[in-house]
């Protein structure tokens, strides 16, 4: 037989929902010391809560020509944007960040440590 406690609920609705936001975080996101970095933030929110990245890449845009003489016009197939790396030490996990156009638009832990300078 099930005994039913008000305290017991409440305990497991706040450990269900400590959960769904630590996983929330660990699958898209990743925490610069106490600071958490989402997508949708400006590449300056993005240096206020980390610092400067360790690596810094521009990907142009790739596009594609369709038509010819004065019918013709580009198609942006992956807009440009700057490819970030993170590097928090050897005991870390790099972070790579992508930006179009200023804004945060994917992040990935890579499945490499850091190093240390």
């Amino acid at each position: 037989m099930f005994v039913r406690r008000p305290g017991f609920r409440i305990a497991l609705l706040g450990l269900l929902a400590g959960l769904a936001v630590t996983s929330a975080v660990a699958a898209a996101d990743f925490t610069c010391g106490d600071r958490i970095v989402t997508t949708g933030m400006t590449a300056g929110q993005v240096v206020a809560a980390c610092g400067r990245p360790s690596e810094v890449r521009v990907n142009p845009p790739i596009r594609r020509r369709h038509g010819y003489g004065r019918d013709s016009f580009d198609e942006v197939i992956e807009p440009g944007g700057e490819v970030w790396v993170y590097n928090f030490g050897s005991t870390k996990l790099l972070q790579k960040l992508i930006f179009v156009g200023g804004i945060l638009a994917e992040t990935t832990t890579l499945l490499s440590y850091g190093y240390d300078n």
